[in-house]
């Protein structure tokens, strides 16, 4: 590595870079949470409030080649409020900065502004402003979301060695929607997945009713990857995590797609960002009451909602269950900005 390599924010890697701002800021006091989770908790009013921000760059997060720019700015709305979804919480307000070079023609703008309202509607969330301005480079917009809880906030903090392990919905669509979007073979092949990573759901519903059980101890979205979060999780409680292999739920179509580009559907599932599914950890009490639990979610909800592990002592690692047995560890292999 160069001496300017070493002296670059890619030196650090995304979140020792978000580490090192988190050093510099003062903390916030009790029940308000800053710097480390899906979204800040602030308290306003003998009420608490949540909120995020995320910043998409063209060529970087979307590329106008795949999808269209009304699905460009739906899942913008989605990638936020799939935030508040990952505390428990209720998006309520929505503001929009868009950073755009002067030549950015009228119907790609209106587009993109017609996907960000369609999915506010979606989400029964207001768009009150934001603001616009000129810039040299690509097209870059920012959105930042309210969300309100019904009582406690889902931290990624709370995990607890027992904890049951679980994820909402199916695996491995967006990254193999993302790979069939960009090969006309594949996408004529499966259209289904390209769907998938073009048109994403936040979890709200799922996650209002997983914070409310009482039940859930800990909980995250899956932005960048299955591994990624996993330890994301691990790292913020505390714990161990284990991931049984045989317990991931693929979406369909993801085993016949994985062999078509050489890959495993294990690894695309694992490795696989803008899921927008939530993982999180149960309390482990009687098992047939976790198991009530679930069918309870599943038949809500619609969504699938699956055992994947467990949480165990934080000397074990994050590690991954084979079918035999045998425990290996799990790399981070999702999305890493720097």
């Amino acid at each position: 590595m160069s001496e300017q390599e070493q002296d670059s924010i890619a030196s650090l890697g995304e979140f020792r870079l978000i580490d090192r701002i988190r050093e510099k800021t003062e903390s916030l006091p009790d029940p308000e949470v800053g710097i480390g989770d899906d979204a800040a908790v602030l308290a306003f009013g003998g009420e608490e409030i949540l909120l995020t921000t995320d910043a998409f760059v063209e060529g970087v997060h979307f590329d106008p080649g795949i999808g269209n720019w009304n699905q460009i700015g739906a899942r913008m709305i989605t990638a936020a409020v799939s935030d508040v979804a990952a505390m428990g919480g209720t998006p309520r307000h929505a503001v929009v900065s868009l950073c755009s070079p002067p030549d950015f023609s009228l119907d790609a703008f209106d587009a993109l502004v017609d996907g960000l309202i369609a999915s506010c509607k979606r989400y029964r969330t207001a768009l009150v402003g934001g603001d616009t301005v000129h810039t040299t480079g690509a097209l870059v917009v920012s959105v930042t979301v309210t969300g309100a809880v019904t009582g406690k906030p889902i931290l990624r903090s709370g995990a607890r060695v027992g904890d049951t392990l679980a994820v909402t919905g199916w695996l491995g669509g967006s990254h193999a929607g993302l790979l069939a979007s960009r090969d006309e073979s594949l996408l004529q092949q499966f259209p289904q997945l390209a769907t998938r990573h073009l048109e994403p759901a936040a979890r709200v519903q799922e996650g209002e009713l997983l914070a409310s059980s009482g039940r859930v101890t800990s909980m995250i979205d899956i932005s960048d990857g299955l591994s990624s979060e996993a330890h994301h999780l691990a790292g913020s409680s505390n714990v161990g995590l284990a991931v049984h292999t045989n317990r991931i739920p693929f979406i369909d179509g993801l085993e016949n797609f994985a062999k078509k580009v050489g890959e495993t559907p294990l690894q695309m599932a694992l490795a696989s960002g803008e899921e927008y599914e939530l993982l999180f950890t149960v309390s482990q009490g009687d098992p047939g009451e976790v198991d009530r639990f679930f069918r309870y979610l599943r038949e809500k909800t619609g969504i699938e909602i699956t055992p994947i592990g467990e949480v165990l002592p934080a000397g074990e690692g994050v590690v991954l269950v084979l079918g035999d047995g045998e425990r290996k560890p799990l790399p981070a292999t999702g999305y890493h900005h720097f």
